[in-house]
């Protein structure tokens, strides 16, 4: 995978492993879900009336969590080193008009001026422009 593909998943792959773990992490606030119960009656008395046995399974254990949190965060964990891995790596130069301005910047950097130049592109965007037929 290229670090230009990776980039352009990482934050779907972020929005689902912080669903994943969310719900993870509301399933664990449940602890009604984590109580199994077995219980047996004996009567009192020799004739007396004797109830039938009571059982309920866990409907959930903690290593069910702890599996479901491992898959929900993993390809994150993956694709994060992978990239942080690339960035140390990776770099390139900003060539305008055959003049190098910037030479081998890493490729975090490069973001953070993709992002400024949207910031720039928006503000020149917003300034207010006077019609032709004033001075």
């Amino acid at each position: 995978m290229k670090l230009n593909q990776l980039i352009a998943i990482l934050q779907s792959v972020k929005t689902n492993a912080g669903k994943g773990k969310t719900e993870v992490y509301q399933l664990a606030q449940k602890s009604a879900l984590f109580q199994g119960l077995s219980r047996t009656y004996q009567s009192r008395e020799e004739d007396g009336f004797i109830y039938p046995a009571e059982s309920q399974k866990l409907t959930l254990k903690a290593s069910d969590l702890i599996d479901k949190f491992i898959q929900a965060s993993s390809e994150l964990f993956d694709l994060a080193a992978t990239q942080d891995y690339a960035n140390t790596e990776a770099k390139a130069s900003i060539v305008i008009d055959g003049q190098t301005i910037i030479a081998d910047a890493p490729v975090s950097y490069l973001l953070f001026l993709e992002k400024q130049l949207q910031d720039i592109k928006t503000f020149i965007g917003s300034l207010p422009v006077l019609s032709i037929d004033k001075d």
